[in-house]
């Protein structure tokens, strides 16, 4: 009963105004009530007396259904840092609205050679959440010293924490030569659901 919890933490502010916890608690109610306004200003009060993941990840919400995307960013990276449910929520939601812009952010990539010499791109999603789609950009420089560039698509999924490698075709005369001549990056990610 959303109303009476409401009731409830309204009666706990004229009790003691200066503590948090009625704010917040009223907050959260305030927005499942879809009270979007007060719920902010609840917020906004609990925040003052005390910053929470809590707090932070609605706020983000309330930023994000706006259309305030570095508003929200700002409030799911401090809530993020939090080791509680609400700081892994905020982690995905952080995921869902930058890794459009941000892939390498959230997939990490590098060059490595093989036995024989042939470069490849192994890449791991250190994201909550599964990815695909993933765009690898590389670039290297032939025998002839003229930089050449190219694109693999990996179609996925990649779940989150997973790696895979993909060949780039590419071969080298040592090991040696593979930070001077070749680069990599994750260019491009979707979320997979």
């Amino acid at each position: 009963d959303y109303d009476r919890a409401l009731s409830s933490y309204r009666k706990s502010l004229e009790l003691n105004p200066g503590f948090f916890y009625g704010y917040l608690r009223k907050g959260q109610m305030e927005y499942r009530l879809e009270r979007l306004p007060a719920a902010r200003r609840s917020l906004d009060e609990s925040m003052e007396l005390m910053p929470t993941a809590e707090a932070h990840y609605l706020l983000g919400m309330m930023d994000k259904a706006e259309g305030k995307t570095q508003s929200a960013m700002d409030h799911f990276q401090t809530a993020a840092k939090s080791d509680s449910e609400m700081g892994r929520k905020a982690s995905e939601e952080l995921v869902r609205l930058d890794l459009g812009n941000n892939p390498s952010r959230y997939i990490a990539s590098r060059a490595v050679v093989d036995g024989n010499n042939t470069v490849w791109v192994q890449f791991q999603n250190r994201s909550p959440l599964a990815v695909r789609d993933l765009e690898l950009s590389y670039a290297w420089l032939d025998e002839a010293g003229q930089t050449r560039q190219g694109r693999k698509l990996f179609k996925g999924p990649l779940g989150g924490g997973e790696q895979e490698q993909l060949s780039l075709g590419i071969r080298l005369n040592s090991a040696a030569e593979l930070q001077r001549r070749v680069r990599v990056e994750v260019s491009g990610a979707r979320i997979a659901n």
